[in-house]
């Protein structure tokens, strides 16, 4: 079976600088590569969770919206290998992360354009869409365009 290539195709969005300020982003936030911290434990329980709403829709795809270190998606593909899993972040460090799979993770900002797309240039839809410990981050006057980057994201049956 050949394996899906992804790219992100907006080349400007680029993540966020380590000296960039922005309201709401701690550039130190996402930077948890330790299995035992409190947040990626919260992960792997969530993982569990989504596999049962994944398997009720018979989910192959999952876009990972500011994904922190990445610990969701390394414990949904721990779980279920086949699922194609996707992770966004802004922090550029987190391409350092044990947890992510370099060749689907895409440092973006998540509130401005970014477009995934496969080797036919296609927009990637995903089947399920996941933001946990993001949104919150998101400025309002950019909650807009992070809405519109899901649903670009998103087929008729997506979940979010």
């Amino acid at each position: 079976m050949v394996e899906t290539k992804y790219r992100q195709a907006i080349i400007e969005n680029t993540g966020i600088k380590s000296d960039e300020f922005l309201p709401g982003y701690s550039h130190d936030d996402g930077l948890r590569f330790d299995k035992n911290d409190p947040i990626n434990q919260m992960m792997e329980i969530m993982a569990a969770f989504l596999i049962k709403i994944g398997n009720k829709i018979d989910a192959k795809t999952i876009l990972d919206v500011g994904s922190g270190s990445g610990a969701l998606s390394y414990y949904l593909r721990e779980i279920e290998p086949t699922l194609k899993v996707v992770t966004l972040d802004g922090n550029q460090g987190i391409i350092n992360s044990p947890f992510i799979d370099k060749d689907k993770h895409f440092i973006v900002r998540t509130d401005q354009e970014y477009k995934i797309v496969d080797e036919n240039n296609e927009t990637v839809q995903f089947d399920l869409i996941v933001s946990f410990e993001h949104v919150e981050h998101i400025q309002e006057e950019n909650i807009e365009q992070f809405l519109k980057n899901i649903l670009n994201h998103s087929h008729k049956s997506s979940i979010f």
